[in-house]
């Protein structure tokens, strides 16, 4: 893996200013294809086999000197806690079977897997942590988490070729959540492109949410925002058909066939716990099957980072830009989340976070390090994401 080496130059995109609150930058949105013949041709480029030998894309891993010193001080949330509400699925193509084997991966002492205590202090590394495949894949919400496959171009950071990350169904039917460094390289100015997105994915695409879905449309942050707090993208997606939006062509929206999750943002971390999903490639993992991690708050801007979070997880490359959800609640959005998840908003399943980084000098394997989601890098996203034609 290699080590980021932080780039404090703007890039200069030819798009209009737009100016936020607290730091003023500027997100940039590209076009995951046009026409339904793009469409289609990305969904012919990845085949059975291209998908098989996709590399998993490898997690950051931050100097924290560097990291430190780059960072710097910003200002801390007082706003409270503010909720998007999810959605349930509204048909279906099958039904899905679950999974059976919901066993714990032996990556380390059983006695670390504990399952988090509620929390009065955030902890000291090592983190507490577990790390199981659920047992309920095909359905809501598992189903709105995913695989997503795409193409890094030659001059990029990492070497050209075909890589898997981690992303999520979130907000509303027809958008989903990943990381930057999934989209985007920062270091270089280069997108990536021909994404994919399997929802569900379990040893292969699930049938009953159909072929791999593309987007329309990709946005997140580039000019200045060299730091991982900002390390947050947003797809738009297209209908099922491969063109339209939001059911514009005719043809249903992700969502309607996986739910998706709802977000929340701001409020206080130093006492949370989470839900972490991901699908991780790298060794012991094999990249097949989704893992759930349940975390809690280990650490609140870890090593002198500014506003981001770590916790206990021991997933490898391919887990970026999995969920971190508030409240998992299998059952249906109108019940409350777990006492111990409950921010104040009802029905759970928020998206409040995703896998980013690991730290190294020192190295902390078993932990990864998400972004506090807050107004100026998740809620500013989302409303510039959301000024979008759709179609």
């Amino acid at each position: 893996m290699k080590t980021i080496r932080w780039v404090l130059t703007a890039c200069l995109c030819g798009l209009a200013v737009m100016a936020f609150a607290q730091d003023k930058e500027t997100p940039k949105t590209g076009h995951g294809g046009s026409t339904a013949e793009e469409m289609a041709a990305t969904q012919a480029y990845w085949t059975v086999e291209r998908m098989a030998n996709a590399k998993p894309m490898p997690m950051p891993r931050v100097d924290p000197a560097i990291a430190a010193a780059v960072s710097g001080p910003r200002v801390v949330s007082t706003e409270p806690a503010r909720f998007s509400p999810g959605g349930l699925p509204r048909f279906s193509r099958s039904t899905a079977k679950p999974i059976e084997n919901t066993d714990v991966l032996n990556v380390k002492d059983a006695a670390v897997q504990a399952t988090p205590l509620p929390q009065t202090t955030p902890f000291s590394y090592e983190y507490p942590f577990t790390n199981y495949r659920p047992g309920t894949q095909g359905e809501y919400p598992f189903g709105a988490i995913g695989k997503l496959f795409f193409v890094i171009p030659p001059g990029a950071s990492e070497p050209a070729g075909d890589y898997v990350c981690s992303a999520s169904v979130a907000w509303n039917a027809y958008t989903v959540f990943t990381a930057r460094h999934c989209v985007f390289d920062y270091s270089t100015g280069i997108s990536y492109n021909s994404w994919v997105f399997y929802p569900g994915y379990n040893a292969g695409p699930i049938a009953k949410y159909g072929n791999a879905w593309t987007p329309r449309r990709w946005i997140t942050w580039v000019s200045g925002s060299s730091t991982f707090d900002y390390d947050i993208a947003v797809f738009q997606m297209n209908d099922e058909n491969g063109t339209g939006c939001n059911g514009s062509s005719g043809t249903g929206p992700i969502g309607a066939y996986t739910g998706w999750f709802g977000a929340t943002w701001n409020g206080d971390y130093t006492q949370r716990q989470w839900d972490v999903f991901g699908y991780p490639a790298a060794a012991p993992f094999g990249g097949s099957h989704v893992w759930q991690d349940e975390a809690a708050t280990g650490a609140v801007n870890p090593l002198s980072y500014s506003n981001v979070i770590e916790v206990g997880n021991p997933q490898t490359g391919g887990t970026s830009g999995g969920p971190w959800i508030i409240g998992l609640n299998p059952e249906a959005l109108p019940l409350e989340p777990p006492a111990d998840n409950t921010l104040g908003g009802t029905g759970g399943n928020y998206l409040n976070g995703l896998n980013s980084f690991k730290w190294t000098s020192p190295s902390h394997p078993y932990s990864i390090n998400g972004p506090e989601f807050q107004t100026y890098n998740f809620d500013n996203l989302v409303t510039a994401y959301l000024a979008l034609s759709c179609p």
